[in-house]
């Protein structure tokens, strides 16, 4: 989300402002967020595990599917939620 539309506006979905305007963290982003840190730094270190070239490219696919499943996932935390609290 940061490289879409900038890093203020990904920080702002970490938070749910409640009734009283009060923030409250909001988990399942956060998490999915953590996750793709995960991801990240799973790839960054790679290379020290192994160099064959069928165990990279399994690795590089499924590195793809979990960050298109983190996408999927942000879609349906941030949007559908704003989507449902602007329709209540």
């Amino acid at each position: 989300n940061a490289s879409h539309s900038g890093l203020k506006h990904s920080i702002r979905y970490l938070f749910q402002v409640q009734d009283e305007g009060k923030q409250k963290l909001n988990w399942a982003v956060a998490i999915v967020a953590l996750l793709k840190v995960g991801i990240v730094l799973f790839c960054v270190t790679i290379f020290t595990w192994t160099n064959d070239p069928d165990t990279l490219a399994v690795s590089g696919l499924l590195v793809v599917v979990a960050l298109s499943i983190t996408r999927v996932l942000n879609h349906i935390f941030i949007n559908e939620t704003e989507l449902v609290q602007a329709t209540t």
